[in-house]
Parts: structure tokens; C-alpha cells; sequence
């Protein structure tokens, strides 16, 4: 009875050490996407702003990755390394996003994750956390290609941005331009 309990304790043990707190501690933006070396960041949009984001969810096994669309594949972590893989061909969860740059981008944002058609896994995936700027945490998944996709733990953009008017005279200009704003 004592050896199934000693058991019992070191694969309940194992499955904790497979998961790093930090995933499930923290909700995780998209900041941007790197694909074979090259920064991708996700459209500035003042009529449809979306908010990029993966969660990890401890219970279910599950992660939710989303820009407009999203998918919610199984997940599997190895426990000795910070290493998961997600399951092949995910549902596929429609979003509602309608400008042309932003279901462009959510096709960018779920290549780091999936092959277009079919969709399989680019397993395996590591995972990094780095301290950012102003106390923020980063979290970088790269694929077996290489790609990569950088989170935060919190939210960069504005989205209801400040709008700046200024005046610029004369015009056309001789000797000096004059600036003019209403705001400081």
C-alpha cells in the first residue's frame, strides 16, 4: 500500500512540474510575430481594434489561441523541458472581424501555430519568459521552424487612441514654417 501511495504522489508530482505557473498566472497579448526574421505587428485599427492573445488553461489541458478567429487544441507539456505540443486539425472558432488587415494578420498570427491546409501542428513549441520594460513579462513561443510569437502580460495598446490637430502656415512656406497646436 505505501509503494502505490509513493506512486500515486510522484506521477501526481510530474504533472505539476510539466506545466510552468507562469502561463497560467498571467493573460498574454500579442505584441507581434516574427517570421523568418522578420517583425510582423498586428494592424492599428481605430474602426475594429482586435486584441491578439493565447491562455493557457491548467485545467482542461487546453490553450485558446485568438486574433479574430481563434482555436482551442489540446496541449501537452514535457515535463523535463519548456516544451508543449498542441493537437493536429483544432476547431476552429469564427470571429468577426470584417477589415481586410486584420483577417490577413490572424492568418499571419495562427501560421506560428498551424500549417493553412491541413491544419497540422508545428510541434514542437518551446517557450521563454523574459522581463520587457516597465515591470512587463514576455513570453515567446518559436515553432520547429523557428517563428515566433511574442506575448505580454499586459495590454500595449490604446484603443480609443488621442487624435492630435495642428496647423501648419504659412503656405507656401518662405523663410519659417509655424506650427500651431491646441494641445501641449
Amino acid at each position: 500500500m505505501e509503494k502505490i501511495l509513493i506512486f500515486l504522489l510522484i506521477c501526481f508530482s510530474i504533472k505539476g512540474l510539466a506545466q510552468d505557473p507562469q502561463l497560467f498566472e498571467n493573460e498574454w497579448y500579442l505584441q507581434k510575430v516574427i517570421i523568418d526574421g522578420e517583425d510582423l505587428f498586428p494592424p492599428n485599427s481605430n474602426t475594429e481594434p482586435v486584441t491578439g492573445s493565447i491562455q493557457f488553461d491548467e485545467t482542461e489541458d487546453l490553450v485558446y489561441i485568438s486574433y479574430c478567429d481563434g482555436v482551442a487544441p489540446m496541449i501537452n507539456y514535457d515535463p523535463s523541458e519548456n516544451l508543449f505540443t498542441l493537437e493536429d486539425e483544432p476547431i476552429i472558432l469564427v470571429g468577426d472581424c470584417i477589415e481586410p488587415a486584420n483577417t490577413d494578420f490572424a492568418v499571419v498570427h495562427f501560421s506560428i501555430f498551424y500549417e493553412q491546409s491541413p491544419h497540422l501542428a508545428k510541434n514542437p513549441f518551446s517557450y521563454a519568459f523574459n522581463p520587457g520594460s516597465n515591470g512587463i513579462l514576455i513570453l515567446t513561443i518559436e515553432n520547429v521552424e523557428g517563428d515566433r510569437a511574442v506575448y505580454g502580460n499586459e495590454l500595449l495598446s490604446n484603443q480609443t487612441p488621442d487624435i492630435l490637430s495642428f496647423k501648419l502656415y504659412p503656405n507656401p512656406v518662405i523663410e519659417e514654417l509655424f506650427i500651431s497646436s491646441n494641445s501641449n
